[in-house]
């Protein structure tokens, strides 16, 4: 994004001579807000107590803005004026997180949305924040990598636990105890664990030619992640299967214009929300992320974010001149089990200490046999055995009395076989 500001200037200078119709399939607009008349940021949502749902936009340079959604017109009821930027915003209980790229991080009481109150805040600035059960975390500020606080007991004073700094991170992906950090100069996507916050380590890092990796949004079950690159040499988002993170792999490729550039992406329920700038939000389904098919679309002038998550089903996104935009997905039906095939599915954690749960799926009855073997080929673990019916099947593997390392998982069943590593980390 920081390309993007220098472009700034000029774009205003010309956007009077640009018309744009919007185009769309899939997606109903339901309404759109430009608050302020400014350029704006990220977005993200909040549910008051009593269930009203309001969109946070970041007014870049103005502060955040608190928009209720109700009503197919949102209505700003409330504004916070920031002390910086107001690049990214994120939501712990009833406190907005608001980061900035050149000021300290502001902690904002949302109990009364009318009335946003500073109540605390971090003496660090930030690219872009997370958080991710009672954790924060901080990027692309001080430190340039990464920085942990913890938000217990007082989330309005985070407490620094801990920091990985080997360069600079975009964003994460967190998923338990692993972190997924995309490192935007070329250095790729970093694996951590961080079952010790106060002491993050390397699991594994992974790239690929020409990369610019910007952010990270997962599968469901954390089979798969979705890698969106801002400046590299190809501007669109990859799929990788990283259910080994020691032979992670490209397994597919969302490109909707190759000459277009990809932002931010979320994903509920196997359905990937992406907003690509000039491109707008797009949608894909996911349920097969070897094969992804894009189901609706928005142009927009430069989209920035798409915010997924509310019950009512609402999606918000903020566009960078645009301000708001609310959207429903058309006539999405709940996602369907797709027909099981026999198929070893993604550890759950991996790595993991001391258990992790094994799933696996028959499209029929039949004999298994699911077993752990340690990297001589030596069994040392026999998870499950017999005849299992079809559908999904899952076993825990607990490895207590095992050493650290790399482990194989072998399924078994009427001659087929399918095999996944998984890590042991004490």
């Amino acid at each position: 994004m920081l390309a993007r500001l220098v472009l700034v200037a000029a774009f205003f200078a010309t956007l009077s001579a640009v018309s744009l119709e919007a185009q769309s399939s899939g997606l109903t607009l339901l309404g759109t807000l430009d608050p302020n008349s400014t350029i704006y940021g990220d977005i993200w949502g909040y549910t008051a107590p009593g269930g009203t749902e309001y969109a946070l936009l970041c007014n870049l340079g103005f502060g955040l803005s608190i928009i209720d959604i109700t009503e197919d017109q949102p209505v700003e009821v409330g504004h916070f004026h920031g002390s910086g930027d107001s690049f990214d915003v994120k939501v712990y209980d009833h406190y907005a997180f608001l980061a900035h790229n050149d000021a300290s991080l502001q902690i904002i009481d949302l109990a009364d949305p009318t009335n946003p109150v500073q109540v605390g805040g971090v003496s660090a600035p930030a690219h872009n924040i997370a958080i991710s059960g009672d954790y924060l975390y901080m990027m692309g500020g001080a430190p340039q990598g990464l920085g942990i606080y913890s938000l217990s007991p007082d989330p309005t004073s985070p407490q620094f636990v801990g920091s990985y700094s080997p360069y600079n991170y975009h964003d994460i992906l967190v998923r338990g105890d692993t972190l997924y950090a995309a490192a935007i100069y070329g250095e790729g996507i970093d694996i951590l664990d961080i079952s010790d916050r106060a002491n993050p380590s390397l699991i594994a890092n992974f790239n690929y030619p020409g990369s610019g990796a910007h952010n990270v949004c997962s599968t469901d079950d954390g089979s798969h992640i979705f890698v969106g690159d801002e400046i590299g040499a190809g501007q669109w988002t990859r799929t990788f299967d990283v259910r080994d993170p020691h032979n992670v792999t490209l397994v597919s490729e969302l490109i909707v214009n190759s000459n277009a550039t990809v932002h931010n992406c979320y994903v509920k329920d196997d359905i990937l929300y992406l907003a690509h700038y000039d491109e707008g939000v797009r949608v894909w389904d996911v349920r097969d992320p070897e094969n992804p098919v894009e189901i609706a679309y928005y142009v927009t002038e430069d989209a920035w974010t798409a915010f997924p998550y509310f019950a009512s089903g609402k999606l918000i996104a903020s566009d960078f001149v645009g301000g708001l935009f609310v959207f429903v997905l058309n006539n999405l039906e709940p996602a369907a089990e797709l027909p099981r095939a026999f198929a070893l599915e993604a550890a759950y954690p991996n790595p993991f200490n001391p258990s992790t749960t094994l799933r696996f799926s028959l499209e029929s009855e039949a004999e298994v046999r699911l077993a752990v073997l340690d990297a001589l080929g030596r069994e040392v673990g026999l998870v499950a055995e017999g005849t299992y019916a079809e559908g999904q099947h899952e076993a825990i593997f607990d490895a207590e009395h095992l050493p650290s390392g790399l482990y194989l998982v072998q399924l078994e069943s009427n001659g087929r076989m399918d095999s996944q590593r998984i890590t042991l980390l004490k």
